[in-house]
């Protein structure tokens, strides 16, 4: 069953046959829990309020990670769909919840997305004044959530329209993410997923590494996130190849690759919209601002 971070935030579960959905009692979420964390209910509050709109059929969690696997390389994650149907849905990681600034999980996060992070320095310092931003766990957790409310927000208003029912407003924004991720250095996956192959790839020279990470992708993860692109590059439909440009490090691939996918409108529009909502609320990352 899914449940809601606050009692009354029932849109989503008042529109389950509306939005043509399994029962609840058919749902795959696994041992999902409710937000919990007092700041990231502040959070949720805050956007309710103001964006009370994006909030429609929407399923805002704690989620599985033996069920949702992208959670097992990334903090948080945004579907148009659950695992039963059309209602979107974000789920933070347990860890992400709970972490705090001596915890490994969070410095494992400042690491990984060293790329993204000085992105937002910089814009938090361009845009709203707020210079030499440093992160916290509890300002990290919270800019987190807000992205992913970007992209829920960006689903809203660019495929889930009045007008438009949840099966096609989910295959259109398929089709278009699915297009905009061929097209990064490492084609067909995000940064997370990238650098976790990367981390599991082995081979003495960095060509056997990076030949690794290939069949780590195509096995591990195209097979099972993606069966129907899995098929195709089996098959040789599609040619899954990348490497770094001359004179380029693995590692500057995947930076590459991060800064490319920061550039994609689903992810520029969430970023704008983080800075939308701090605009209005620096008190969620600035104390006795």
């Amino acid at each position: 069953m899914f449940k809601r971070p606050l009692e009354e935030w029932q849109d989503g579960k008042e529109n389950l046959e509306e939005n043509q959905i399994m029962d609840e009692t058919e749902y795959l979420l696994g041992d999902n829990e409710p937000i919990r964390n007092k700041k990231l209910l502040d959070v949720l509050e805050i956007v309710r309020n103001e964006y009370p709109e994006i909030f429609k059929a929407a399923i805002i969690d704690v989620g599985d990670k033996d069920v949702d696997k992208s959670l097992k390389a990334g903090p948080a994650i945004f579907g148009a769909e659950d695992k039963a149907g059309y209602v979107s849905r974000i789920a933070i990681s347990p860890e992400l919840e709970i972490m705090t600034t001596d915890s490994e999980y969070f410095k494992n996060l400042l690491l990984t997305r060293r790329i993204s992070l000085e992105h937002l320095q910089k814009q938090l310092a361009d845009e709203l004044g707020i210079k030499d931003f440093i992160f916290t766990a509890e300002n990290l957790k919270k800019l987190i959530l807000l992205h992913e409310l970007g992209h829920l927000k960006y689903y809203q208003e660019n495929y889930k329209k009045p007008n438009v029912n949840f099966a096609e407003a989910f295959e259109t924004r398929s089709i278009e993410y699915h297009k905009n991720l061929q097209n990064l250095p490492i084609p067909g996956v995000i940064i997370s997923v990238a650098r976790r192959a990367w981390e599991k790839s082995i081979g003495k020279t960095v060509k056997e590494k990076l030949t690794s990470m290939k069949e780590i992708l195509v096995e591990m993860y195209f097979k099972q996130a993606r069966p129907d692109h899995y098929k195709k590059i089996k098959s040789g439909e599609i040619n899954f190849d990348f490497s770094p440009e001359a004179g380029e490090t693995a590692e500057e691939l995947l930076d590459r690759h991060e800064r490319a996918e920061q550039e994609t409108p689903l992810e520029k529009f969430a970023d704008e919209f983080v800075l939308e909502v701090l605009k209005n609320h620096p008190e969620l990352i600035v104390e006795n601002k």
